[in-house]
């Protein structure tokens, strides 16, 4: 039988699994992947791993299927587990042996005045949730235990890595971790954490991606692009953006960010007894993906990040740099580059970041190792 690549959470905890899933007559098996047998009672090494069977019957699609998207898959009697796939073969097979599948609702049908009602107060809810959110996040975001934010960033990077390295962004989405380019980011982070007065503990890391763009996750976790470092001409282009992510990260608005979303999330998995655990924690990676921080946001990062490289004894003209290259690149491209479809660049904030005196982010030697961390 064929085997189709896919996710699996399994909602008692927060680990998404890369799973197989066989679409079998009743149903579908969802195996461990690289299990090397296709029998069901077949034992370990010959042994199987499966890990559920979903009955057809009691599939239901999360959000509506449609060509080009991946599928999320929820099962009845299993509500808070998730089965995604963006495999089209997978897709073409399940719609084949559930042909109604793609109409079925979660609830089955319902009149049209109980459905008005019920979109009428997830409106309700929706609205106060927005209200209370963007009141509650900043306080929220000020009380929460070192520990959990640490804890929420690093789920929210590996969810992040996850997601880029599934949508191909080139080579492995590993973490980077050749010795002396390593050293050099570390005593760069160090250097620009000191003259941030030691608010804030950063975990500052390189991820194999082509991508050109980087990603301030709560409790001061940040990631480099591999693109992102190759784009760079200098490595004060790279202790400009590294200070004004760090300094997004200073200023909470990661975590206000995801705090706003897991809130929206649990209330709306409340009204609809849909899925909250493991939804939630897909869901972090994506929020650092389409994260747009303000204008305001933007400028005071900007202005705390030109404070630390002043401290911290580095040219302040780099960030500008390579700003204003970004920029021109987006003309020549349909796309533009992530760095500024994430953090928008206008002219006018480019003219507004100054060029202040001050030595080299590092020596050359430094430079040149960190261009060749994911290097093996």
């Amino acid at each position: 039988m064929t085997r189709y690549p896919a996710r699996y959470a399994d909602g008692r905890t927060a680990t998404t699994r890369r799973v197989e899933v066989v679409v079998e007559a009743a149903g579908l098996r969802i195996h461990e992947t690289g299990d090397p047998g296709t029998d069901p009672d077949a034992a370990p090494g010959g042994a199987h791993a499966t890990l559920a069977f979903w009955p057809h019957e009691a599939l239901r699609p999360v959000d509506p299927i449609r060509p080009g998207r991946a599928v999320r898959l929820a099962c009845a009697g299993d509500d808070e587990a998730r089965l995604v796939s963006d495999d089209p073969r997978f897709i073409d097979a399940l719609l084949a042996a559930v042909p109604g599948l793609g109409h079925r609702g979660r609830w089955g049908r319902v009149s049209w005045r109980r459905t008005a009602a019920w979109i009428g107060g997830v409106a309700v809810v929706l609205w106060l949730a927005f209200v209370l959110a963007n009141r509650l996040t900043g306080p929220l975001a000020h009380v929460i235990p070192t520990s959990w934010k640490a804890a929420l960033g690093d789920a929210s990077v590996e969810q992040l890595i996850t997601l880029l390295r599934s949508e191909k962004q080139g080579n492995t989405g590993a973490i980077c971790r050749r010795e002396g380019g390593t050293a050099a980011l570390d005593a760069l982070v160090d250097r620009l954490a000191a003259a941030a007065d030691g608010k804030e503990a950063f975990t500052v890391r390189v991820a194999d991606l082509e991508m050109i763009n980087a990603f301030a996750a709560p409790g001061g976790r940040i990631v480099l692009l591999r693109g992102l470092i190759a784009a760079a001409h200098t490595s004060d282009e790279i202790a400009g953006v590294l200070a004004h992510e760090m300094a997004h990260a200073l200023e909470n608005h990661p975590t206000k960010a995801v705090i706003r979303v897991i809130g929206v999330h649990a209330l709306i998995g409340a009204v609809t007894g849909g899925s909250r655990s493991a939804d939630i924690a897909a869901g972090l990676g994506e929020v650092l993906i389409a994260l747009r921080y303000s204008r305001a946001n933007e400028a005071d990062a900007d202005r705390i990040a030109v404070a630390m490289l002043e401290r911290a004894g580095i040219r302040t003209a780099g960030l500008a740099a390579f700003l204003e290259r970004m920029a021109e690149r987006r003309k020549d491209m349909p796309k533009a580059p992530s760095i500024l479809s994430t953090h928008p660049a206008t002219r006018d904030r480019i003219a507004a970041l100054p060029r202040r005196a001050g030595g080299p982010a590092m020596a050359e030697k430094e430079w040149l190792a960190l261009r060749a961390i994911c290097d093996r």
